[in-house]
């Protein structure tokens, strides 16, 4: 059986696109767009998890970038933007990155988008016992550090030119982590993101 996930918009963006179909079709005015409801989407292929450090799927990847943000992004061009990092600077030598965070962000479940925060996803995906898929592309971690409450250290073992293009890969979740289903959180998403999930069972 193919899991199903059950999201809520955050904005009116869905009662905007059912009101401009309806326009398309008849002459009568639509009803004005209202915030929230409930959307239901068809995807296809199938998805494990809905757990942002340990996804490996592309249908997987479709959901999740719906409900989470990454640190970094990527423009259409695939070059790397601010995402919930607004700016980086990499030491002369190449072996510490420094992340500065964006201002007054939060997790859907209201705790804040802070130093603390990176550390632990970064942390979590380093931890070989979480199995995610992105540790080797991060490997060169050596230890994250919380320098202030909007900006992080990366200490690496050496200089690695790709580590910014692995950070667009795996999205932020929140500490508070409550689990539905294979040890995949239920709400955690941030506030960013064009969605908010209200379950998920798989």
């Amino acid at each position: 059986m193919m899991p199903g996930v059950a999201i809520r918009a955050a904005a009116a963006a869905a009662a905007l696109m059912l009101a401009g179909s309806g326009a398309a079709a008849s002459a009568t005015p639509a009803p004005p767009p209202t915030r929230g409801g409930t959307l239901t989407v068809a995807l296809g292929g199938n998805w494990d998890t809905m757990d942002p450090a340990r996804y490996t799927r592309a249908a997987e990847r479709q959901i999740l970038y719906s409900i989470y943000s990454p640190l970094l992004a990527r423009d259409p061009a695939f070059a790397i933007t601010p995402g919930l990092v607004k700016s980086w600077t990499v030491s002369p030598d190449g072996t510490r990155v420094t992340l500065q965070l964006q201002h007054g962000v939060r997790f859907q479940d209201g705790t804040p988008f802070d130093a603390a925060a990176v550390k632990f996803n970064i942390d979590r995906i380093l931890n070989p016992a979480n199995g995610s898929a992105f540790r080797a592309g991060l490997a060169s971690i050596k230890a994250v550090r919380v320098v202030s409450s909007s900006a992080v250290a990366l200490d690496l073992t050496g200089p690695f030119t790709p580590l910014l293009a692995w950070l667009p890969t795996a999205p932020a979740s929140s500490r508070r982590r409550r689990r539905s289903g294979s040890g995949a959180p239920s709400t955690g998403g941030t506030r960013s993101a064009p969605v908010r999930s209200a379950s998920w069972s798989g």
